[in-house]
């Protein structure tokens, strides 16, 4: 690659990453090679996700003061945000209701219920009915959604409707970080920390450097917990392996096709020698 090239990669990095420091931009060149997705990767093991995530924080803390690392990340850092409703038994046994009945109808407001069906030319549409999305996109609109409380023998008998409650009046409302998908390397829960550099630096450089700060530092693994490096280094190592696994059998090719053209060439010089006589 090109100095022009590099330089203009660099650039655009320096540039997007400063210009939005909220987002993350990664700037990369077309590299031969073995493929990964990061080209330093360290993998930690172990049972406990919230020791994992500790841990992997503390791996980019490392890797955020080594020198070329642009960005970093790791696979259970990310939490998508879950709204969490927490009930209150006793106002929601005043009201009425229970978790099946409030889970039930939170279900039906956000997600729908199917409500009939249209038939457009030849094919029945079924009609889901729910809230506007405006409703469905707000906590506060949520909080105040209203619920139905159950139908008592008394109020059948009257024939009057049951007073309607709103969700926030018998339970907390609230986003909630939840790991969305756990990572497994080989039946083992995993957090994999991913680390990228700059370009036209060569990974084994950066991964030396890393590990020699690692080494310095304090970190340590709890027991139970393990780690193995990842990325360009291990690709090249299998890509090695790979190779290697494959020397005894191309030796013995060379060696076999190595006699049969010896034998060949013997068996051409009998025939000239041959042919020679008889001429």
């Amino acid at each position: 690659m090109g100095n022009g090239v590099r330089d203009l990669i660099r650039e655009l990095q320096t540039e997007l990453t400063t210009a939005l420091p909220a987002a993350q931009f990664l700037v990369r060149q077309l590299e031969q090679g073995p493929p990964f997705e990061a080209p330093i990767e360290l993998r930690l093991y172990g049972p406990d996700l919230s020791v994992l995530r500790n841990l992997g924080d503390e791996i980019r803390g490392i890797l955020a003061e080594t020198p070329d690392v642009v960005h970093s990340g790791a696979s259970l850092a990310e939490a998508l945000p879950k709204l969490a409703v927490h009930v209150d038994e006793q106002q929601a046994r005043l009201a009425g209701v229970d978790h099946t009945s409030v889970a039930q109808q939170l279900d039906a407001a956000l997600e729908g219920a199917t409500g009939g069906s249209v038939l457009e030319a030849t094919e029945e549409l079924p009609v889901r009915v729910r809230v506007s999305n405006p409703r469905r996109g707000q906590l506060s609109e949520i909080a105040s959604i209203d619920l139905v409380p159950s139908a008592t023998p008394a109020a059948a008998s009257t024939g009057k409707r049951p007073v309607q409650v709103p969700l926030s009046s018998l339970a907390e409302v609230a986003l909630q970080p939840e790991v969305s998908v756990i990572p497994h390397f080989n039946t083992l829960r995993m957090n994999e920390v991913q680390a990228y550099i700059t370009a036209g630096v060569l990974p084994a450089e950066v991964l030396a450097d890393f590990q020699q700060r690692l080494a310095a530092s304090d970190f340590e693994m709890p027991p139970g917990y393990s780690y193995e490096f990842g990325g360009e280094a291990s690709k090249r190592d299998d890509a090695i392996g790979n190779l290697m696994s494959s020397v005894g059998v191309l030796m013995v090719l060379m060696v076999a096709f190595r006699h049969r053209s010896t034998f060949y060439v013997k068996l051409g010089i009998m025939a000239c020698n041959w042919w020679g006589f008889l001429s």
